[in-house]
């Protein structure tokens, strides 16, 4: 398979591999859900896809010291609320969690508990990497 036909099938493979589905190709030429659900519409192919891409360039993100990640929290006036945070997690997530912030030297965008806390911070995805570019330069 080449040209367009490919192209078509490499961005509907992607799409469903992001939506948690795969997908068949059929005698013809044709595609199908390998769950029997309708294939997704041309709008949820392109969010899957921009999903995807954004995943793809958070991954590629610096990873930054502990140093980097704490100062930049002080910073914004959020550093003092991250252990409180971490307390009011339930067990074992809390041990674990804590073990992670008090012992990592260094942290990835895309680590869940880089996200959690993100999350718990109300900090939107594009203030989450805006804030790990700024951690970055200092």
């Amino acid at each position: 398979m080449t040209g367009e036909p490919a192209r078509q099938f490499a961005r509907l493979s992607i799409a469903m591999r992001r939506l948690g589905r795969a997908l068949l190709m059929q005698p013809g030429g044709g595609y199908a859900s390998a769950d029997g659900a309708p294939l997704p519409s041309e709008e949820e192919i392109r969010a899957a896809l921009a999903d995807e891409e954004l995943s793809r360039t958070r991954a590629l993100m610096s990873v930054i010291s502990a140093r980097q990640l704490r100062l930049w929290l002080h910073g914004a006036g959020l550093l003092e609320q991250i252990p409180k945070l971490i307390a009011a997690m339930p067990e074992p997530q809390r041990t674990t969690a804590q073990i992670e912030w008090e012992f990592s030297t260094d942290y990835q965008r895309e680590h869940p508990l880089v996200k959690q806390l993100g999350t718990a911070l109300r900090l939107t995805s594009a203030d989450m990497d805006l804030a790990w570019q700024q951690a970055a330069g200092l």
